[in-house]
């Protein structure tokens, strides 16, 4: 399919800005040209998993829904999302879901598609066969000190790791102030997951839509 769009459940996105089904909308050529984190793009992404994927660090839309567009005049991408020009919505779409070992797995595989640290891909080979999915295994693996995009996404990766842990624990916690606190640190594997793939796609070309059909295998 072609490019697809997030919007929050009454049609809106960002500022509020309104959208109806099957009409035209084209940002004024005097605010075009800015940045594509700006209201001089129109966002979209280029498949349901992504927006998916992406939400938690981009727009953060609660329950929303999917759009596939149509899109033209000029386009920016920054390899996560796309901006265009011009943008219709077309017909609303089924919106994936991932679970949250889904979402870690998309993060490992991404961080493994750059960062070739023996001991962090050991932990995400183990940890992506079921072999050791244990914090302990995920804090030797943590890749503190690695530099550049490859290491931000091994990092990034830990982390999403360790949360899917943290929720784990949470549903085996016995007291109620203890389970909050790992439910919080829980709540952020998702980003993790989604910081994870972008500093890795800022590293290398890698094809993020490949990944993340390959991550729909684990459980």
């Amino acid at each position: 399919m072609g490019y697809c769009k997030l919007v929050r459940q009454d049609m809106t996105t960002r500022g509020g800005f309104k959208w109806v089904v099957g009409k035209w909308y084209k940002i004024p050529k005097e605010q075009q040209g800015g940045d594509l984190c700006s209201q001089s793009w129109f966002h979209c992404y280029s498949h349901p998993l992504l927006a998916v994927l992406f939400n938690p660090i981009h727009a953060d839309f609660d329950n929303p829904r999917l759009y596939e567009i149509r899109v033209r005049g000029k386009k920016k991408t920054d390899g996560l999302k796309f901006g265009f020009t011009e943008m219709k919505l077309e017909k609303r779409i089924a919106l994936p879901v991932l679970t949250t070992n889904q979402k870690i797995a998309f993060a490992l595989l991404c961080a493994k598609a750059v960062y070739t640290d023996k001991k962090f891909n050991k932990f995400a080979d183990n940890w992506l066969s079921g072999k050791n999915r244990t914090y302990k295994a995920a804090r030797a693996a943590r890749a503190a000190e690695a530099a550049g995009a490859a290491g931000a996404a091994a990092r990034a990766a830990w982390a999403a790791a360790g949360a899917a842990w943290a929720m784990e624990e949470a549903a085996r916690a016995a007291r109620a102030a203890r389970a909050a606190a790992w439910a919080a640190w829980a709540a952020r594997a998702a980003a993790r997951a989604a910081e994870a793939a972008g500093a890795a796609a800022r590293y290398a070309d890698i094809d993020l839509v490949a990944i993340a059909k390959q991550a729909l295998e684990y459980e």
